[in-house]
C-alpha cells in the first residue's frame, strides 16, 4: 500500500492531506495563503508538501508514498531508428 498527497489551495488557507490506496485520510495540515503574492503562495504549497513528506518519513510504520512511473516512452534506447525511404 502507498500514499498519497492531496493539496487544495484556496484564497485564505492551504490544505494538504495524506490519503492511503482507500481514500482514507492518514494525515492533514494546513497553512495560510498569502492571496497577495502567487510566489508567496507557491512557496507555502511547496513548504506544505515538505513538511507531509518529512512527517511520512519521520515516523515508524509510516507507508511510503508513492512516486509516479517514469515515462519512458520517449527515451532515446526505447526509440527506433527511421524506416528508409522506398527507392533509397
Amino acid at each position: 500500500m502507498s500514499l498519497t498527497i492531496g493539496v487544495d489551495v484556496g484564497g485564505t488557507k492551504v490544505a494538504v492531506g495524506a490519503v492511503d490506496d482507500q481514500g482514507h485520510i492518514i494525515e492533514k495540515l494546513k497553512r495560510s495563503t498569502p492571496s497577495t503574492s502567487p510566489e508567496q503562495t507557491a512557496q507555502v504549497v511547496g513548504d506544505a508538501i515538505t513538511e507531509m513528506l518529512g512527517r511520512q518519513t519521520r515516523r515508524p510504520g509510516r507507508r511510503p508514498f508513492s512516486a509516479p512511473a517514469a515515462d519512458t516512452s520517449t527515451s532515446s534506447s526505447s526509440q527506433s531508428a527511421p524506416a528508409s525511404e522506398p527507392g533509397s
